[in-house]
This record gives structure tokens, sequence and C-alpha cells, in this order.
């Protein structure tokens, strides 16, 4: 007779094979992320601000930058602690880690939450494919952002039931950690983590005007947040979206049975974590010569901004709405007849819908992959009104779930829709990606759900059904390797094989097009002639690492459009001196950035000088550099 393999070595291997798809997959990657070359160039950005940082620059004062300190305190401190420089290939093996590590915790935190190789092998897959766009954003903190909030599910989803302490003070880092790096997003986050913890922790839960506050601010939050557009038909739509899968979840989270542990003690440990990551990632820059008020203009005021600036609108289909409406009234049948006892025929029925609505969110997630059109495939408007399910595990399986986690899934994912706004870009892809983990415990649920209704069923029905959820999932996979991924295999093997090294400072490992490598090597040269330093237009800080030039003051990526007159003025007085300085400038790129902030760049006083003060010399093929008219 065949002994079964120990829960906890089963466990292991399962750990391992999610561990070895990783790997499988860290060969794509790598071929991916070494063969793209960030044209919009916020890497180059990012790089160039944590080097002034580094060199003792105050933030925010003397470093310009649209982030957080956490960038420069917790991603640049670890950089610099491993002894790695600031360098491309550096920002490009940054995010390798990011991204690999992302889809990797995916896997692993759908492991411990469901026990399901199938599910954690299919959520592996399906994070690292949406989170591909961690290309093209080098260092950006998105792909941060990404690691943290599946990070805060894996530690909670496997600390917080057995060493409950341990496990919120690790919560309570990511949240804290989040703030640090966009502060809206850790906002989310924390708002999240508030409503789960008032809605499961006993010592919370009893104080009722608080939890009644905490709920109300989980709901309405996306309308005040977007204000500035709220008359707009989308953006009405998009907060009625986010607000009625909130509303959802607090509804069913009246009907959640409270956690014993974590309790009263263990929020201290969420609060001393949270706290002491914000204390650090502020005392830091004080230190090194920010005040407080630049301090909370720089990581607060100036970023709450955006809305007033950026022009894209997230695409939402008119009749989303009667969609949320099934999801309401769904909540409501759930949240009246959750506890009655139901048949076996009845308990089959809702497991299969358990199944069919996971798998519907994972579908919806491919849409970005394909880059289909947003308004038809978002995830956001498929998984939004059905959140609640991820919240409110099989009957029979309650007693072994920790609601404080069950309910955090969903609750996190609810509020970081809203990171897509103002600007859907990239921020799409993030604002989305906690959908993997809700997909996948909805799939896990509905295989319970129906492997418990068979108990109750005659034999002969349950040969029949004993294999088809497996299969289900299965057959998704099998779609989700043979299509999207194969399609990014051979688009990885062809472009890095096509592709040359750059050859150009820090960015050897890189390949390009070779027109392009051409196009930037002449550049370079070109500038090394003409020029002791320049500013480009828009922000290209890597011309300058691939320079080996130090910019007279740093610009973002889109600084055109983001930079106040006043601030340009500033950069102005501070280069009108700056002796054999040049401009690259690069239309196309310009009007790129136009697409997001709404036509052409206003005539504020840098963009003025460059057209008054600057002369072409030498156009390679659309980076073009000028030089001052005096100088000539």
């Amino acid at each position: 007779m065949i002994r079964p393999i120990p829960e906890r070595w089963r466990g292991w291997g399962f750990g391992l094979l999610v561990v070895t798809i990783t790997a499988v997959l860290g060969i794509v990657a790598y071929r991916l992320m070494f063969s793209t070359y960030d044209v919009p160039d916020d890497v180059g950005y990012v790089l160039m601000s944590l080097r002034k940082f580094e060199q003792g620059n105050a933030l925010y004062s003397q470093v310009y930058s649209q982030y957080g300190p956490g960038v420069f305190v917790l991603v640049g401190g670890l950089l610099r602690i491993f002894g790695i420089g600031l360098t491309v290939e550096t920002a490009l093996f940054a995010n390798l880690f990011l991204w690999l590590a992302s889809a990797l915790f995916t896997g692993l935190a759908l492991l411990r939450l469901t026990g399901r190789l199938t599910v954690a092998g299919t959520g592996t897959v399906l994070a690292f494919l949406l989170l591909k766009v961690d290309v093209n954003e080098p260092l950006h903190p998105g792909a941060s952002i990404a690691f943290l909030l599946i990070a805060l599910l894996l530690v909670a989803a496997y600390l917080v039931p057995s060493r409950p302490r341990a496990g919120m003070a690790a919560v309570g880092i990511a949240t804290g950690a989040l703030v640090s790096l966009k502060v809206n997003v850790g906002l989310f986050a924390l708002l999240s983590v508030a409503f789960a913890a008032f809605a499961t922790i006993p010592a919370l839960r009893r104080r009722e005007v608080l939890r009644i506050l905490v709920t109300l601010a989980f709901i309405v939050l996306p309308f005040p947040l977007m204000s500035e557009n709220i008359s707009d038909g989308w953006a009405q739509r998009y907060a009625i979206v986010v607000a009625a899968g909130a509303l959802g979840l607090a509804l069913i989270s009246t009907r959640i049975e409270p956690v014993k542990r974590p309790d009263g003690r263990d929020l201290a440990s969420l609060a001393a974590g949270t706290v002491g990551i914000l204390l650090l990632v502020s005392l830091v820059p004080i230190i090194g010569g920010t005040s407080p008020v630049d301090l909370i203009d720089g990581w607060v005021i100036r970023p709450a901004g955006t809305a007033d600036i950026a022009k894209a609108a997230m695409l939402i289909h008119p009749l989303s709405w009667l969609w949320v409406l099934c999801g309401l009234l769904l909540a409501v049948a759930a949240h009246r007849y959750g506890s009655a006892t139901m048949t076996p025929a009845a308990e089959l029925a809702i497991g299969c819908g358990r199944l069919a609505a996971g798998l519907a969110i994972w579908a919806s997630l491919t849409g970005p992959i394909f880059r289909l059109p947003t308004d038809l495939t978002q995830g956001m408007v498929v998984a939004g009104p059905i959140l609640w399910l991820a919240a409110l595990p099989p009957a029979r399986k309650r007693a072994s779930d920790n609601s404080f986690v069950r309910l955090l899934v969903p609750s996190l994912a609810a509020l970081q829709f809203l990171h897509a706004y103002p600007m859907p870009g990239s921020q799409l892809y993030w604002s989305i990606f906690p959908l993997v983990v809700v997909g996948g415990v909805c799939v896990g649920d509905g295989v319970d759900q129906i492997s418990l209704a068979q108990l109750s069923l005659k034999p002969a029905a349950t040969r029949m059904l004993r294999l088809a959820p497996t299969l289900a999932i299965l057959v998704f996979a099998a779609w989700l390797c043979l299509k999207p991924l194969r399609t990014e295999v051979r688009f990885a093997n062809a472009r890095y094989d096509e592709s040359v090294s750059l050859e150009l400072p820090g960015a050897h490992r890189l390949r390009v097009n070779p027109l392009l490598a051409e196009q930037l090597q002449e550049l370079v040269s070109g500038i090394k002639r003409n020029c002791d330093t320049f500013l480009t237009m828009p922000g290209m800080n890597s011309l300058n690492l691939l320079s080996e030039q130090e910019p007279p003051v740093e610009l973002s990526s889109p600084w055109p459009f983001f930079f106040t007159a006043s601030e340009q003025r500033q950069v102005v007085e501070r280069v009108r001196s700056t002796q054999r300085l040049c401009l690259v400038y690069k239309p196309d790129l310009v009007e790129f950035w136009g697409g997001y902030f709404g036509g052409q760049p206003p005539r504020r006083p840098l963009v003025k000088y460059f057209e008054m003060e600057f002369k072409p010399i030498h156009d390679y093929s659309g980076y073009i550099l000028a030089v001052r008219k005096s100088a000539t």
C-alpha cells in the first residue's frame, strides 16, 4: 500500500514547481528586457535623480521628482547597500528581478490560498504576461508597487494565520513602503487594510462609529478623488464601478465571522511597521537637507495636481451599469441567504458559478495583454462587481480560513483600480494586477465547492464531475501558454537575435535594432564633439548616461507639460551662463507625451528659451542636436 505524501512535503514540492515555472519564464523575461530601449526614457530621469540624491543634493528642492521619497530611500538605498551602480543595465536588472519576483509571489500566494498547483501555476504565467509592462518602465515605481502589493498578500497569506504578530508587522511595512513610493497607491492600500481589519478583528469591529466611517470612506473614495473629472461620463462610470465593488464587499463583510487572531495586540505591530517605514523615508531626506515643507510638497501636494494636467480618459462601456447592478443583486442575495443550508444541486451550481467567475476574471486580464479595446476587456469592469465572491469562502471551508486574509485579498484589489486614474498607460496593468489573485481564489473556491457537493451526489454523477473543474483550469492554462505566452516567446527570441549590442557606457548588454544602435552611437559622438553638457526636450536623461555627460539639471520625461512657469524659469536662470550647452530635441516624443496631456506643450519659459536661443546643427534620424545661437 502506497502511503500518501505528507501535506507539508506536498506543499514544498508544489512550491518548487512554481519556482521552476518562474525560472523558465526568466529566460523569456531576460530576452525581452535586454532587447527593449525605453524611448520615453523614464529610466534616465529616475537614474539621474537617484545619482543627484546620492551626491548629497536635497530631495525636491535640488532634486526634482514627482515620486515619493521611498524611490530614493528604499529602492536607491537597497541598490547602494548591495554596491550596485546606477546605470541603464542596473535599471534593467532591477526590473527583471521585480517582474519575476512578482510572478513568483503570485504563484506562491495562490498556492497558499487555494492549495492547488493548477491554480498557482496558471496564476504565475498570467501575472508574468500582465507584468510584461515592466519591460517598458525600468525603475519606474510601478514595478516596485506591483511587487509590494503581491508581497503584502503573500506575507498575509503565509504569516497572519500562524504568526499573526509578525504577519501584521510585515503587512504594515509593505503598506508604508507603498505610501512612500506613491502616496495615492499607498493610501488605497492603507484604507483597504483598515477596512479588512475593522470588519474582521473583534477589537476594531466593536468600535461601531469608526467601523462605519472607514467603510463609508472605502466605498465613496472614488468620487472625491475624481472630482476634477466627475462631470465626464467616463469618470462617472469609472467611479461607479469602483464604488460598486467596494459596496459589495462592505455588504458581504457583515456576514463574515470575526477572527481570533490577529487581535488587538497584533494591531500594534501593524501600526509599528507602517509608521516605522514612513519615519525612515521621511528622516533620511530631512537629514540630507530637505525641509519638512519641501518634503510634504514633493511627496503629497505636487502629485495631487496631476489630475489637472492629464487629459487621458479611461474607456468604460456605457452599459457597464447593467453588470454592476447584477453584481450588487447577487451580493444582496449572498448576504441574505449565504448561511442557509443548501441542497447538493444548489451547492454544485454555486461552485460552478464561482469557477466560471474566476475564469472570467482571468480571461478579462488577457485584454490588455492582447491590447484589445479597454471598454470591452477591462478587468476592472468584469471583476469589480463580483469581487465579494473572493471574500466569501464555500460554507464548509469557512472554519479553516482566516477571514482577515480572505477579505484583504479582494479589498486590496478594489481600490487599486484607482491607480489607473488619471493616466491609464502602464498604470492600467499595475492597477488590475491584484485581480490575478482574486480570480485564482474564485477558481479555487469553485473547485472546492464542487468537490464538497460531490460528497452528497450519486457515485455516477461524482465520477463525471470529479475531473471537470480541473480540466477547465488546464484548458485555460493551455490556451494561455499556447497563445499569448507562445507569442511572447517567439517575439522575444526574434527581437533578441535580430538586435545588436548598443556598445555604449552602462548599456553593453542592452541589445537594440542595428539602425537604432547606429543612430544613438552617432548622436553620442555628436554630443561629445559639440557639447560640454546638454538638456533634452522632452526629458531623455539616458542620453546623459550613455554620453557620460552630467546635465546641469535633471528633467522628467514629460517636463514640458509638468513643469510650471516658475519651475521652468528657475531652470533657465541656472543654465543661462553654462558654457557649450546643447539641446537634444525629439519632436515625435513630444507628440507622444502630447497625446497624454492634450496637444502641444504650453509655451512656458524653458520651452520658449529653447525655441528662441538654440539652432539645430544635425538631425540624427529624429534626434535633433542644437547649439546655442551665440556659440555659432
